[in-house]
């Protein structure tokens, strides 16, 4: 039989075991062959196929010119004399078949690099798809007049190459803690070759070049990537990069020699697993939700559009699920039309439909009414919002909170409902999914467009998914307006909204640790729970640090697994970082309130912070359960409890890691003046035991003891 082999890693490379006489027509038949082999779990329309090789060409020329290419292909690969044939083809459909002796490196790499450590061979696997990576994918290969193709084809050289990156440095650990430095190190460079910015391998070819006493090289190693990173993404490196670059410029990491390789330095194939970049993860860990985006897509798919709002705030995982789910989607068998952006916490004016506009440029080349809409947005938008009108951004004044969505959608409705009109008509053909992340940053005319489209979509099959911060620190006002449009769009119209703040935060714990091989028994799991409540930055952070601490490690059978007692009260260096932002845009007022209610504990009494510092209850109050609870998010009211004939105000911290950095912060006089103050005025208050508890929304009280 004559055996097909498929080189997509590097450059485009047909090889045939026996010789024949057709070649390709053009690019466009191995353009063809690539999607088809790398997209073979599905059967994919020919219509589809022929739209994305010929977008801009009238329906007739379309099909002739794919019945041509396929031709060409079948030919070329001699696909009539193989049992079974490379390509099944229907009068509808074509698929790549695996089935049939055919050998595609991309295919064969993925698998390979996917191994688990825990399985037998995993270096071995590693080293083989090593062998197979030539280069990125389809290196060197454009279609220009296919932008489609040329989108699908980016979409897959950054996956690759994030493998690639990976396996490299993976294979560069184990080389490093076999004492192969030589082969440690190439690996390590060929990984920073794919990925400039894989901190891993920075941090591993510093650990080298320290161990090879080569100090001032590690440095200078890492301030030349510390520039780069500010340079082009404006960004610090991670916190574990520059501790490391830390602990070598003041002789912390000494060279020692042996297994461990250095004294005061983690072995770095320890590190818990990344969660926002591992969609995985992301799949496992929000189960609940992935099924029901799954859902209101299957309802889109009937012809029943709608729009879905995933809230949380920062670092609960909005963007990681949006990611997770639009993955879910491109690899689903139903073909998708999906437009992906973000709205720019930019300073100063936001542009006009700006998001919109970049999600529906995803198809808009092979959609001339979507580009016409663009077109005319652009310039509309501009006239009816001039620079000193603009709709605010993340640092500029915000609109007043009384003009609401229905008011600025008039003056650009007809624009709108061309837009309504256009992406209903393509969804004939096929579904649309829009992702719109970071809406809290979303500028005035795409708030009203979303409006609008909220209103008009339950009859096609448009799928609107937003994602966004219910509350912004970065902004003047105690609640953005978004939410009256996600609040009228919930009563009105048909829309839905997943809560990530609400989520099921212990399940979240359960199924982040169930996503490694793991014996971490029901104690570790409550303790952990507790300390992060299950928010995802926080718990993700935390077994990072416990990771890379050595208080929770791999085992020989490679089971993770508690090492050592855990220093609960530490806090990750990110999201101590985190946090910090936060406190440090408090009013002193506010910080003041927060120092003394950590004192008191977890739940704490407005009246005793009031008192604490000299301030008035009602004004106590008034922070707390406004820019503390809605600009903010740092604590939310439990209720108030009745103490005889007198009630009092009771709060609790949002996330006990709030408490844990505030009082950390304290220094010992501080502490020691909080604590004797605090202690007389609960004496005080709590004299006499609460006779009952009103409107409380908790059924636990976790008074702190006496102090």
């Amino acid at each position: 039989m004559n055996r097909l082999t498929l080189n997509l890693l590097g450059s485009f490379q047909l090889l045939l075991d026996c010789k024949v006489d057709a070649r390709f027509e053009s690019n466009k038949a191995r353009a063809l062959l690539a999607y088809l082999a790398v997209e073979h779990d599905a059967a994919h329309p020919r219509e589809r196929l022929a739209e994305m090789l010929w977008s801009a060409q009238p329906l007739d020329v379309v099909r002739s010119n794919f019945r041509r290419i396929l031709a060409n292909l079948r030919a070329v690969i001699d696909d009539r004399n193989r049992r079974p044939p490379c390509l099944l083809i229907t009068r509808e459909t074509v698929q790549f078949n695996t089935a049939s002796d055919v050998f595609v490196d991309l295919i064969y790499f993925l698998s390979l690099a996917k191994t688990p450590k825990t399985e037998p061979g995993w270096i071995e696997h590693l080293t083989q798809a090593a062998t197979l990576y030539r280069g990125p994918f389809l290196d060197g290969f454009e279609l220009d007049d296919c932008p489609e193709f040329e989108q699908w084809t980016t979409i897959i050289r950054s996956e690759v190459a994030l493998s690639a990156a990976a396996l490299f440095c993976a294979l560069a650990e184990h080389r490093y803690l076999h004492a192969d430095d030589d082969a440690a190190l190439a690996l390590y460079r060929r990984c920073l070759l794919i990925d400039p910015y894989h901190e891993a391998a920075h941090r591993g070819l510093m650990r080298l070049l320290v161990e090879h006493g080569e100090r001032s090289a590690a440095l200078l190693h890492y301030s030349a990537f510390r520039q780069h990173m500010l340079d082009e993404l404006d960004a610090e490196p991670e916190p574990q990069t520059a501790e490391l670059a830390d602990a070598i410029r003041i002789g912390r990491l000494i060279a020692v020699g042996g297994p461990q390789r250095f004294v005061g330095a983690n072995p770095p194939d320890v590190d818990w697993p990344g969660y926002g970049h591992n969609v995985e993860f992301v799949a496992r860990t929000r189960a609940k939700q992935i099924a029901l985006l799954s859902e209101y897509a299957h309802q889109t798919e009937r012809n029943h559009g709608c729009v879905v709002f995933i809230a949380g705030e920062s670092g609960s995982g909005k963007s990681a699920l949006l990611q997770a789910f639009v993955h879910q989607i491109r690899r689903s068998d139903q073909p998708w039309l999906i437009g992906v952006a973000a709205c720019a916490g930019l300073i100063g004016t936001g542009i006009p439909y700006q998001p919109v506009i970049d999600s529906l440029s995803a198809f808009s080349s092979s959609r001339v009414e979507i580009q016409r809409w663009i077109d005319e947005a652009s310039s509309l938008a501009a006239a009816s919002f001039p620079p000193n009108q603009a709709p605010s951004s993340a640092g500029s004044a915000p609109i007043s909170g009384n003009v609401s969505a229905r008011q600025l959608t008039f003056p650009l409705s007809s624009l709108h409902t061309q837009l309504v009109h256009d992406l209903k008509r393509i969804s004939l053909y096929q579904p649309i999914l829009l992702a719109l992340d970071d809406l809290q940053w979303a500028d005035a005319a795409t708030l009203a467009l979303l409006f609008d489209l909220v209103q008009r979509l339950n009859d096609s099959r448009v799928l609107l998914i937003g994602a966004y911060r219910p509350y912004s620190a970065d902004r003047d006002e105690s609640a953005h307006w978004l939410n009256e449009l996600v609040q009228e769009s919930l009563q009105h119209a048909d829309a839905y909204l997943i809560d990530l703040d609400q989520a099921d935060g212990r399940e979240f714990v359960d199924a982040l640790l169930d996503c490694e091989p793991n014996l971490f028994d029901d104690r570790f799991r409550r303790e952990l729970f507790l300390h992060t409540e299950g928010h995802a930055l926080f718990t993700v952070e935390m077994l990072r640090t416990l990771s890379e601490s050595g208080q929770c490690r791999r085992d020989p059978a490679g089971l993770w697994r508690v090492n050592n007692g855990i220093d609960w009260e530490f806090l990750p260096p990110r999201v101590e970082a985190l946090i910090r932002r936060r406190v440090d845009r408090l009013s002193e007022i506010d910080r003041a309130l927060l120092n003394a209610a950590c004192i008191e504990g977890d739940e704490f009494t407005a009246e005793i912070a009031a008192a604490v510092c000299n301030v008035a209850a009602k004004t106590a109050i008034e922070h707390l359960s406004g820019a503390l609870t809605y600009h903010y998010q740092m604590v939310t009211a439990i209720g108030m409890m009745h103490l005889g004939a007198r009630e009092v105000a009771r709060y609790r911290f949002r996330h006990h890691l709030y408490r844990t950095y505030l009082c950390a912060a304290l220094d010992k006089v501080q502490r020691s003046y909080l604590q004797q103050k605090v202690a007389a005025q609960k004496r005080s208050l709590f004299a006499n035991p609460p006779a009952f508890v009103l409107n409380v929304e908790t059924t636990t009280q976790s008074e702190a003891p006496l102090i």
